[in-house]
């Protein structure tokens, strides 16, 4: 089931988006100013997210990270999840937020994202979730569940922001129950 025109509360938007940040994921305008009138439009119906990806250019040449990352996240959540609006909507906010966490540039003068991404240990590689360890620094091991052994790349470093795993949770709950992978 596709969002409907008009969208209820519940469908993607970019209006949305800016308020789950704002809100749940806690950054404020002071780190990433609101998007200066950009129009993403979402035709459920067909689908297509369109003219996202001139948007996310803003007029001084920089980068509108709130049309960025919400146009990535339109196109890279599955199309299944949309058997629920809800689960689908917060689905592309939690994908968006941890792209958004991932890639944000700080304003000048600010260090928030980069603060933020050393406190996740954004930049190292994590191969598996740690199951144990004996004097911390010499020995570890690794559990590599089922469901994680078909990861790629993105998906173990989504693993690594609180709305990422949220993305996860919801796509794999849908995906465990219809068998997708």
């Amino acid at each position: 089931m596709a969002c409907p025109n008009p969208l209820p509360p519940i469908c993607p938007t970019l209006t949305g988006y800016v308020a789950f940040v704002r809100n749940v994921v806690g950054i404020s305008d002071t780190f990433l100013p609101n998007p200066v009138a950009p129009q993403i439009v979402i035709d459920y119906e067909a689908d297509i997210v369109t003219d996202w990806q001139t948007q996310a250019i803003t007029s001084s040449g920089g980068i509108n990270w709130f049309v960025l990352t919400l146009g990535v996240a339109l196109e890279l959540v599955n199309q299944q999840l949309q058997v629920s609006p809800t689960i689908y909507t917060l689905a592309v906010y939690n994908l968006a937020a941890d792209r958004l966490i991932n890639y944000a540039q700080d304003q000048p003068g600010q260090t928030f994202f980069q603060d933020t991404r050393k406190a996740l240990n954004i930049y190292a590689i994590g191969l598996g979730v740690v199951t144990s360890a004996s004097d911390q620094g010499t020995s570890m091991s690794q559990l590599n569940t089922d469901a994680m052994k078909d990861f790629t790349l993105m998906d173990l470093q989504v693993l690594k922001t609180p709305w990422g795993r949220n993305y996860l949770g919801f796509a794999q709950s849908i995906g465990a129950i219809w068998g997708l992978n």
